[in-house]
């Protein structure tokens, strides 16, 4: 393999996930929710990690796995709903960029819980990121307010929605986080041992909460429609694409891997976005990318 394809790979793999951002708000505009959309990415998800999970495991895991796991798809869950609301709310990119500052809040954590030694220009890293964000939002909702004669939403209800997001996507990259830090024997990680058990508790334990909503709004039928199957399908595949692609591409630092996945994630949605949604090109937009992009490189420092 050539020194540079391990780049390539991530950056293709970034494409790939900044294409379920463009999907989730095309199939907004055709009243499809996130939630119907991405049921069917948690149904796969937890079909293969589960056979995965059958061929790897010699005992049960500890209650640590299960709580991590099941914590972690309960807030993806919840994630997807509030996507709906952000959608409604404003334009795709700020949403996009808040939903993958999801590598910030580890880092706290892991200075404050687990004792881990964070440096300045990482912290720094993680404010840049989150007053990137910030500026795009309150930017974009702007430039929106002077092309359009509709009523804006409040900024601030904006920023609340955006700040959900923002925690409820960082759960699962904590709870990894944890699992890949405390021990499960002598020199084995938990994470280590359980990872394809860690994924199917993910993936299940979404598909389970996304189950019983959309039997709730008698919405399960809608899964079976065409538009349905074509988009959720077309996000699935894109999702364990770029699972599979980053996973190849992480033979390399991850001072190199993660910021040109996280580049080449978000800079495709927000391009993607001008093009096919007709998002301007603002200062604020270029200004948050720029700030999001510094964040990701100063993190992985």
């Amino acid at each position: 393999m050539s020194d540079y394809m391990p780049a390539i790979l991530a950056a293709i793999s970034g494409i790939c996930f900044g294409m379920m951002g463009v999907l989730l708000k095309a199939g907004h505009q055709r009243s499809l929710p996130p939630l119907l959309l991405m049921f069917i990415p948690f149904v796969l998800g937890t079909f293969i990690f589960g056979v995965a999970a059958c061929g790897s495991m010699h005992n049960m895991p500890s209650l640590s796995v299960w709580v991590c796991g099941l914590g972690a798809g309960c807030s993806q869950y919840l994630s997807i709903t509030v996507m709906r609301s952000a959608l409604k709310l404003g334009p795709l990119s700020p949403f996009w960029c808040a939903t993958n500052l999801s590598y910030v809040l580890p880092l706290p954590v892991a200075w404050l819980v687990l004792g881990e030694r964070v440096t300045m220009i990482q912290l720094i890293g993680c404010i840049t990121g989150v007053v990137g964000v910030i500026i795009g939002a309150v930017g974009q909702l702007e430039t929106t307010a002077q092309k359009s004669a509709e009523s804006i939403p409040r900024v601030g209800k904006y920023l609340m929605v955006l700040g959900a997001l923002f925690l409820m996507n960082s759960m699962p990259n904590i709870a990894v986080k944890l699992l890949n830090t405390w021990p499960a024997e002598a020199s084995v990680k938990y994470m280590s041992q359980y990872r394809w058990f860690f994924l199917f508790l993910l993936y299940g334990g979404a598909a389970v909460m996304a189950l019983i909503d959309l039997l709730f709004h008698r919405m399960l039928r809608t899964v079976f429609k065409k538009n349905t199957l074509i988009f959720g399908g077309i996000i699935a595949t894109s999702s364990m694409a770029g699972l599979g692609l980053l996973t190849v591409a992480g033979r390399l630092p991850a001072a190199i891997v993660f910021p040109v996945n996280s580049a080449a994630n978000m800079v495709s949605a927000a391009l993607i976005s001008v093009v096919a949604f007709k998002e301007r090109i603002s200062w604020a937009l270029i200004l948050m990318i720029i700030c999001v992009l510094a964040s990701a490189i100063m993190v992985n420092l």
